[in-house]
Parts: C-alpha cells; structure tokens; sequence
C-alpha cells in the first residue's frame, strides 16, 4: 500500500499546516469551507510566534470560525496547552457551542463564580478556559487569572477594550500588553470608532514594544499595520476580490410606514408633549441638562414606543412606587441631584454599544435592559408632578386600548404570514422582554406553538432551554418565527433565517448591522430582508426621514416600493457601503460630544424634527470627515487583486477552495476505484451530476465540498492501511505515463532558531521535485496532489527495493532547489512582517529588541525525509530499447549486472553470477537471516521498466515464487543508472507471451489485490 502511504503522508503534513487544509476538519460536526479571506489569514500568519493580530472583519465573515481554526492548528502543532478565550457574558454558551461544533470539546472549562475555586485548586490544567470578560476583569478573578502562564489568549468583541475601561486595564494590559511573547488573537468588526487613541491602545497592547506617544496616528504606520497587527475584509471584498463570486446575497432594508388608529395619534402626540415639558421645565428651572430626568424621558420614550405591553409595564411600575418614594423623600430636587451619577451609567450602559453593556452598571448581569429601566423609572417616579401622575395614567389607559387593536402588530402578522408562504424563516427583534412575550403570545394564538420559538435572556441562562429552542429554530420545518431580544443579535449565527422584522425602532445604526449581521453571513443562501416598522404618527415620520433616510442610507441607493403592508415602503440597498460607525464625537458649539442613541432620542424630545435633523447632520459631516480620514490614513486597508491571488497561490499551493476541491474529488475517485476490492465503497453519480459515495450498509453521501471529499479519502486511507503492516521504508511506485519521468517527494521546512539555541518548526510542506530529460523542477500543492492521483490510477507496480547511483553533484542540486525554493517562500511569507517591524524600527517608532519570528537571521530551511518516489514510465520506450545494437546491449547486460552484484553485496548479502549455468543470474544469500534469493537482471540503457523473460527464465520465476526477485536496471548508459528490484514479478506484473515465446513483464495496470 505504498502509494496510500504516499497520500496519507502528504495530507498528514497538510492538515497541520497549510493555510487551505486548517479549515477542513473532518471531525467537525457541520462542513467547513475555507473561504479566501480566512485561508489568508492563516498564510499571512503561519510562520508568526508569537501571533498577536486583531481580527476585524465586518460581521457574518466566520471571525470565531477563523481564531477556533488557528486554536485548532496550534493545538495539534503543540504550540499552545493553556488557551484563555475572553467574551461578553452572553457569547460564552456560542463559543462552547462553536469548540463542540469542530469536536474541540474534550478540554473546555468555564471560569464561573461556582468554578474558580476548584479550577484554582486544580491549578487550572491543561485546556480551553472560556469566560465572560466582565467577570474576569472583576477581583479575586483576575487575580488567579493573571497568575496562569497563558499561551493564548483570544478576546471576542475586543472593541470592549476601551483605552479608558477596567476591562483595558485589567485584560488590554494586565493580561496582554504585559506579556509580548503570548499569542494574542482579537476580534472585533468595529475596530475603529472615532478615537484614534483608543484605536491604538488596541494595536499597542498587541505590540507592545510600540514606543509611546501620538506619532503613531498617521498614514505610514498605519499602511505598515495591515496584514500585520490588523486584518480587516468586508462582505463585498468576500464577493469581488476573494471569491470573485456572489457569496454574500444581497441584502435590502425596508422601513415600512403603517397608518396609525387615532388612539395610536393622540398617544403618541401627548407622549411627545409630556416629554417635552418635562425636559424644557427642567431646563427652565435649572439652566443645565438633565442627566437623569433625559434618560428617564429617553426610556418612557422607548418603551411606550415598543410595544403597549412595554409601556403599561413602565408607567404602571412609576405610578405603584411613585407615592411609596414620596412618603420617604420631600424635595424632589435634592433626589434629582442624587440620580445623576446613577443616570450616567444606566445612559452609558442601555443606550451605548451593545445589550451586553450594561452589566458595566448593574453586577446581576442576568438581568434584561427591561428591569434595568424599570427599577431606575421606578426611582426617579419621585419627581414627576401629580399632573404628570395624571398623564401617565391617560398613556396608560390609550396603551390599553391599543393593545387592543394594534397597528404595528397586526402589520407584523401580515408580513410574517406573507414571509411563510415563500417558505422563508423569520426573527423578530425586540429590545424588550416584554414586548417579546407580547408578540410571542400573539403569534402563538395564531400559529401555534410548534410555528414559534422566543429567545430571551432567560432562555440563555439556562443552557438546555438554550440549545433546544436553537435547535429547533435551525433544524425543525416547522418552526419557522423566532421573537428575540437583542441576546440573538449577539450570540447567535441564525443563516436559517432569511428576514429580520425590527419591531420598534432601532435609533442605533450598530443595533441594526448587529442584527443583520445573524442572517447576512456566511452560509446565508437567500437574499436577506430587513423590515422596520414605523407607524404614521409624527415621532416615527420624523425619525424616518432624518434618521433613516439621511445617516444609515448615507452613501447607499434608496428607493420606494409598494408595501407587502401599510402605506409607504422605503428601501436602502445595504450592500454599498459599510454602516457608520458605532459611536461618534460632534462639534457642536465648539464642544465636542459623544453621540449615543440616548443622545438622539433626549435631542429629539427636546428639539423635535429640527434638533435631531441638526444633530444627524453633524454626525454625517463627522462621519464623512472620518471616512476620508479613515481612507488618507490608510486605517482600512486597499486589497490588491492580483497580489492577493498571487501571495494565496505562492503560499499554500493552491489557488482557491473549487481547486482544492477538484483535486480531492479526483483523487477520492481514484482511491475509491483502486480500493474497492478491499473495502465496501461505491460511487455513482445522481440525475444532478453530484458525485455521491455508497458505504455499505450506510448512507450515501453526496461529494459536494472540499471537507467531505477529504474526510472520505482519511476513512478510506484508515480503512486499509491499519490492516497493513508499516513498511519501514520509503514508498517507491511504477506507474504509467505519456512519459518519463522521476517524481521524488521531500517533506521541507522552515525552522526557527531561538537565543537558546532551541529549535521550532515553524512550516512545513510535501515538496515534489518532478525531474524528466532537460528539466527538473518544484512541483506543490494542487500539482503534486493531482500527480500523485495519476500515478494511483495509472498504477503498475511496487517496488520492494530500489538503488539509485545518483552523483553527489546531483543530489546536491535537487536539495539546492528545494533550499532555494524554501528560502524564497520563507522572504514571502514574512514579508510584511518584517517591514512592518523594520521600517518602525528605523523610524525610531519601535524597539527592535524583541525576539519575535521570523527572523530571517534566525530561520532555516530544512530537506526532511524523502516521503515516497513515483517513477512515470511509458510503453514508447520500451519499443526504443528493442532498437540497440547488440554490442550495445551486451555491454549493459554487463554494467547492469556489476551493479546487481554491487547492490546484493552492500545488503550484505552473499552474491554469485550464475548466469552461465541457470536460467537466471544472480545467486543470493543472506548469512545472519537465511534469505535465498534468484535474481534476474535486466538492464536498459534507457528509462524503460519493462523486462522480458524466456520461456525458461519464466518457468524459474514460477518455480521460486515468493524467493524470485526481477532486478530492472535502467539508465544505464547514463550517469544516474537506478535499480528497482520486483519481488515475485509473475504474481505482481502484468505478462503477455510474445510471439518469440518470450514472456514481457510490464506494469500490472490496476489493484495489486
């Protein structure tokens, strides 16, 4: 089984290290392609210790997929035993869930508060540690944490690094920045959000040897940073520049405007008016801005905006405490004062980055926003008026009626109905538990409850309720409407589903690309809709217009179209340009101010239309002013087509995944036919052309993916080689060809040398040296695999031994080749790497006294072990030899013997020439084992490997069996004549009787059964 040693080797080498085969994990329990951008991350990044690289891809581009296969291949290396993954609290089930998809699940630990003393009595063994960053960053956590010699360490939605948290402190620089030499993997899609100091921080921690100060925020470092210390690739890169194929679908937003009741009119108009007052009295009174009564305004506003559910929930929570606070306290002023602090974190923490923010604030981070806002409306009821109690309660009974006959809901149901009928699947977004349950009923009553699953903070923290309503979602036909919190815009790669339904209105742009981002992503099939419901009442009209129309269609294609539902449909095609950034600073009167959605909404109660269309344009020249920033700078990087295919081709030896799988297609079919008198497979093809392998006694499988056809051709290899036993020697096979040639397989790689002299692998690749008349060169990759694949189906036979008398010169040139060939992919390899380190060094912008590979003055290639030799032979050459004259062939008859007799004796074995007597040549014995040996030599002055036998001579090799051995010497009349030597060649080659009763001993063409 020589040549599926042959295949088993070349892919061993492969799994480990090339940047294609990182991505096919045979034991994973869904497939994964390796798309481009992923496998250029792994090439960029292969020969990289430490690597410490932020991940910052936009949304849906497989970030978690890309870090997990880097974890998985530096595991298997044994680079890393001890692996920290760092992520908002309602991201840790996923990440486990994601180890266990790739069958990474046999080490996985928590850091819980139920945990970490056991974990730290244990001294925290060998394996994963996931935990929430928010926990670790808080003491005695981050105490035990830090005393652990990590050796990687990864941070999922590492924007939470803020240059002024806790979080940058404790884990930025207390667990990365302070330890240069551990492997660091970041991933964010919003790196940059308007800070550049903030934004290198980040880079800093990731370098630490960064020289302090601001120089570093211009165009040059930041050029030398891409590829390097950042990676950044958007969806229409995936489609145009990597794949150069649609594989993100297009995705449209929809604002669809419902006529509104006239409860849905007066509720809505007194809610604005009773906001406003309030504000304006404030502002009246005391001449400064209301930090709590703005964001007890901005809440009421949001939640009576949700759902009337939500809003009877708030108003109904403010009106039971409102008089139990009065009793306790007299001067509401005194009160406000005592909110504000408190005001300032619950704005920061509900209306700034994400849902998971505003565990900052509140230390239960099991709780929803929804009882975060209800406790602190709860609290500052005291300072509403009793005419203010009044109008709350007319809200609360207009929310009633609403309830009743609700616009926005009916239109809800409307849409989902419409969505079902084309077969798609559906979740709807609330930013609140309530409003979920309050749709999630609804839609129950109508569709039952098999049709709808809801996922909320409560169904997070249980795992099991977790996994099952997942599951359900994802793999039950009929579960086809999910109602969700913004828990799912985070924490859950929902591609099943094909339309988002935005139940109220998300005033944050990042809020909707968070949840665009869990069905716009890859796998995603469908063209992906996005509709946001907006009542015809003047609070969403103006939000529409200013908001939607103007910041989040900025620079984007917008039309109209008549509505599945209501009265006016607004569409922005998404695919343009990427969504502004998360959070911006304005000038506004010579002051510059954060902008948050609190920030909107508390400018829209006060100012109405005007204030939020002044503000929005702010935000737009700020964001405009940033993008060209952005661009000058060359934060983001530009990708280069051509390089790119170049630099993928160079470094993995293929050039995209449809090449990776034709060639494991072709050689599975090549396995499969020369296996299958050994082991039960078929093959067919069905009535769509897809190639689809039988097991006996199992499924079909249908070959459609570089995974599968890989993870077949590992079974199959398995299969027959664990009943064979090992060789111990190098493979060495005859196959048939168009023409001659010698194909030598070398394992070569690049070794790094540290300042103790120890030795690391840093790369390593099956290397073909291909060598035919007049031309020898390197063959890799998809050329190598498909050569291989020829050689097993054009098969002839296995050489038991072999002699080559190449030259010294010779052999040195074939290992100057490879040396050569290595050396230059090395320089390629580390390229930007190294200018990126030596151009700051020499800026004075980096110390250079660090010992970070490669370094091309510490690296060195290395020829390993041959992996196995193919020798291509054709019939055309065996017709030449028949041609020379018989002095010729006298003479190597001659040398083809001495060389026989040379090769016998430096086996040690004891050799006689009997040619003159017995109808074969060579007498053989073996002293210490008793091995006996008939030989019989053929020689050709050429590179044929055909014998012919006499009647006499075959009759002598039937005879001998097992103890006949054809010794073919051919090249002779050259200067690298070579000897194979055929055990028993009447069972193992393919004969045919000549006409002269000759007996020709060709190439057995098929299975060797």
């Amino acid at each position: 089984m020589s040549e599926l040693k042959i295949v088993k080797d070349v892919l061993d080498i492969y799994e480990k290290y090339n940047p294609f085969f990182n991505y096919l994990i045979p034991e994973a329990k869904r497939t994964i392609v390796p798309y481009l951008h992923q496998v250029e991350f792994a090439a960029r990044t292969m020969l990289r210790r430490p690597l410490r690289t932020l991940i910052a891809d936009e949304i849906g581009l497989g970030k978690t997929i890309t870090a997990l296969a880097i974890l998985r291949k530096m595991w298997k290396l044994g680079i890393i035993r001890k692996v920290l993954i760092l992520v908002p609290r309602i991201l840790v089930q996923q990440w486990i869930m994601e180890l266990r998809r790739i069958r990474f699940d046999r080490c996985i630990r928590r850091i819980e508060r139920d945990t970490i003393n056991y974990l730290v009595y244990e001294q925290f063994p060998d394996g994963v540690y996931i935990a929430s960053m928010d926990l670790i960053k808080r003491d005695p956590y981050f105490e035990h944490v830090k005393k652990i010699d990590w050796d990687l360490i990864i941070v999922d939605e590492a924007h939470r690094l803020g240059k002024d948290t806790e979080r940058f402190k404790k884990i930025g620089e207390g667990l990365i920045g302070s330890f240069p030499d551990r492997h660091v993997l970041l991933l964010s899609a919003t790196p940059h959000r308007g800070d550049p100091e903030d934004y290198l921080s980040r880079l800093r921690i990731l370098d630490p040897y960064l020289l302090p100060g601001r120089y570093l925020d211009n165009v040059r470092f930041y050029s030398l940073t891409h590829k390097v210390l950042i990676f950044r690739r958007s969806k229409m890169d995936v489609n145009e520049l990597y794949e150069e194929r649609k594989i993100f679908t297009d995705c449209q937003l929809e604002a669809i405007v419902v006529p509104a009741t006239s409860e849905e009119q007066e509720y809505h108009t007194l809610l604005i008016r009773f906001l406003r007052t309030k504000l304006r009295e404030f502002y009246e009174r005391i001449g400064r801005e209301a930090k709590a009564l703005g964001l007890l305004t901005a809440l009421i506003f949001k939640r009576a905006s949700s759902s009337p559910y939500a809003a009877m929930r708030t108003m109904e929570n403010m009106l039971k405490k409102r008089a139990e606070f009065l009793r306790l306290m007299e001067d509401s002023l005194v009160v406000l004062e005592d909110f504000e602090d408190e005001a300032a974190s619950v704005a920061d923490a509900i209306f700034g980055l994400s849902f998971d923010d505003y565990s900052d604030y509140y230390e239960d981070i099991s709780l929803e926003p929804d009882e975060v806002l209800n406790n602190f409306a709860a609290k500052c009821s005291v300072i509403l008026s009793e005419e203010d109690e009044e109008t709350l309660r007319r809200l609360f009974d207009l929310a009633r009626k609403i309830a009743e006959n609700d616009s926005r809901l009916k239109a809800v149901k409307v849409l989902i109905k419409t969505y079902l009928e084309q077969g798609r699947k559906v979740i709807v977004f609330s930013e609140y538990k309530d409003t979920v349950n309050y749709v999630y009923n609804s839609l129950v009553n109508d569709l039952g409850r098999r049709a709808v699953v809801r996922m909320t903070s409560d169904d997070v923290r249980d795992e099991r309720k977790f996994r099952d309503r997942k599951n359900r979602f994802e793999k039950d036909p009929e579960c086809k409407v999910m109602v969700a919190t913004d828990v799912a815009s985070e924490g859950l790669n929902l591609q099943v589903a094909s339309v988002v339904i935005n139940y109220e209105i998300p005033w944050s742009p990042i809020k909707l690309e968070q949840r665009m981002g869990r069905v716009w992503r890859l796998g995603q099939t469908e063209d992906v809709i996005i509709n946001t419901i907006f009542l015809a009442v003047e609070s969403d009209k103006d939000v529409l217009d200013i908001l939607y129309r103007k910041l989040i269609a900025m620079g984007r294609s917008v039309g109209t179209k008549k509505p599945l539902v209501g009265e006016e449909a607004i569409y922005i095609d998404m695919r343009s340009e990427q969504i502004p950034l998360q959070l911006v600073e304005v000038s506004r009167n010579k002051k510059k101010k954060k902008v948050s959605e609190h920030t909107l909404i508390t400018e829209y109660i006060l100012g109405g239309r005007e204030a939020l269309n002044e503000i929005v344009e702010a935000i737009i020249q700020t964001i405009r002013k940033l993008k060209e920033d952005l661009r000058r700078y060359s934060i983001l990087p530009m990708i280069d087509k051509n390089m790119l295919r170049e630099f993928i081709r160079i470094s993995s030896g293929f050039d995209n995944s449809q090449q990776v799988f034709n060639v494991l297609k072709e050689l599975l079919m090549t396995i499969l036919e020369f296996a299958k008198r050994r082991i039960r497979f078929d093959y067919t093809y069905n009535d769509k052309g897809d190639f689809i392998v039988i097991v006996r006694g199992g499924m079909p499988v249908s070959v459609k993916d570089p995974v599968t056809a890989y993870k077949l051709i590992r079974m199959i290899i398995e299969r027959i080689t664990h009943k064979e036993e090992s060789l111990g020697r190098t493979p060495y096979i005859v196959a048939y060809s168009e023409e001659e040639a010698d194909l030598h397989v070398y394992e070569a790689s690049i070794i790094s040398i540290d300042q103790k002299g120890n030795k690391s692998t840093l790369y390593s690749e099956p290397v073909g040296i291909y060598m035919k008349t007049g031309e020898t060169r390197i063959v890799r990759g998809g050329e190598l695999l498909t050569l291989i694949a020829k050689a097993i189906r054009n098969f002839v036979f296995e050489v038991d031994e072999y002699k080559s008398e190449i030259n010294e010169a010779a052999k040195l040139s074939v290992f100057g080749i490879i040396k050569r060939f290595e050396q230059e992919l090395l320089r390629k390899l580390s390229y930007d790497f190294l200018r990126y380190k030596e151009r700051l060094s020499r800026s004075y912008w980096r110390d250079r006294r660090d010992n970070w590979a490669p370094d091309l003055r510490t690296c060195r290639t290395k020829i390993g072990r041959l992996i196995g030799i193919i020798r291509f032979t054709s019939k055309k050459e065996a017709e030449r030899e028949h041609s020379i004259d018989p002095l010729t062939k006298q003479r190597v008859e001659f040398k083809a013997m001495r060389i026989a007799l040379s090769y016998e004796r430096s086996a040690g074995r004891e050799a006689i020439d009997v040619s003159d007597k017995e109808h074969f040549d060579i007498l053989s014995r073996d002293p210490k084992t008793g091995e006996v040996r008939y030989i019989e030599v053929k020689g050709h002055a050429g590179p044929s490997l055909i014998a012919e036998l006499s009647e006499e001579e075959y009759k002598v090799a039937v005879e001998k069996g097992d103890n006949y051995w054809l010794y073919i010497v051919y090249n002779v009349e050259t200067d690298n004549p070579q000897l194979t030597a055929i055990r028993n060649p009447v069972k193992n080659m393919r004969i045919t009787v000549e006409e002269r009763r000759t007996y020709r001993f060709e190439p057995y063409g098929g299975s060797l059964g």
